[in-house]
């Protein structure tokens, strides 16, 4: 989640909110999120280009990545609006400045990219299994850039602790655990989504000749639902959720139990979860058309 300004009684970033090259000062939270989508970006290509049980038109390829960028900044932003509600609705006017200014939630960008990725699959009839299994790899490596970005900026912070890995921010939110050594959660998710992606990508290549279906977004929502649950104990942020837990453990909780359900379950059975015909009727047409010129 981006740093919150309606959180903070001056808006003082921490650490380092920008990046200095002399010429030029480049927003820290921005640039690590850029870089984390251009990795991500290019380990699909690469993914796509080496791994025998792949090699899909790299036309659908960057579309469905640009579907998937679309539904990643709309997901994390309405997320963040939809923590705010109550406040909301205390205090109507609170609802454009939250939705215009506000920052990013990692779980709505998560929903709204499966959403927006689904839209294109199912639009032109493509493959969601094997489309599924080689984007999910570049989620870590990307996410694990945008949380040296929240570092960076001083947001997702956590609890205070006296343990050797508290970090001190130099300038802080106007709160009263500002200058108190916090858990730094940011860069506990880094550590832990570097070891996922590590250990997802020696599996996609050990076992490249055969893969069972979705079995990679089954240990992705699995490994980091049940972290992410774990470290937002250690989170130290003013809104945190519902009854005794945060939003994100509640969506961690439903993350986890749908991963168990498409590793034990053949969910590519279900209409949703397997090839079908194109729902776009102009491509529909455009299909025929091609196959009929095939033919003559």
């Amino acid at each position: 989640m981006q740093a919150d300004p309606l959180l903070y009684v001056e808006r003082k970033i921490t650490m380092m909110p920008n990046i200095d090259l002399g010429f030029l000062q480049l927003n820290a939270y921005w640039t690590m999120a850029v870089i984390g989508f251009m990795v991500g970006i290019a380990i699909i290509l690469f993914n796509n280009k080496h791994h025998p049980l792949y090699k899909l038109p790299l036309q659908d390829v960057i579309f469905l990545m640009l579907y998937i960028i679309v539904g990643v900044l709309l997901g994390a932003r309405l997320m963040f609006v939809f923590t705010y509600i109550p406040r909301i609705i205390e205090n109507p006017s609170l609802f454009l400045p939250v939705l215009l200014s506000g920052g990013l939630v990692f779980y709505g960008g998560l929903i709204g990219g499966v959403v927006m990725g689904f839209v294109y699959v199912k639009q032109y009839g493509l493959d969601p299994i094997r489309y599924a299994n080689l984007f999910i790899l570049a989620v870590p490596a990307g996410h694990a850039f945008g949380r040296v970005g929240c570092f960076m900026t001083g947001c997702c912070y956590g609890r205070p602790t006296d343990a050797w890995m508290g970090v001190v921010f130099p300038e802080g939110p106007v709160h009263p655990e500002a200058t108190e050594p916090l858990h730094p959660t940011q860069l506990y998710e880094v550590a832990f989504n570097i070891l996922l992606f590590v250990v997802m990508l020696g599996l996609f290549y050990k076992y490249r000749n055969r893969h069972k279906p979705y079995v990679f977004i089954a240990l992705y929502m699995i490994g980091y639902g049940t972290f992410r649950f774990i470290n937002e104990f250690f989170r130290g942020d003013l809104i945190r959720g519902i009854y005794i837990l945060s939003t994100s453990q509640w969506i961690s909780l439903f993350v986890v139990a749908f991963g168990v359900f498409l590793l034990i379950a053949k969910a590519e059975r279900l209409p949703l979860f397997r090839k079908t015909e194109p729902l776009s009727k102009s491509y529909r047409r455009h299909l025929e058309s091609k196959a009929v010129a095939d033919q003559q």
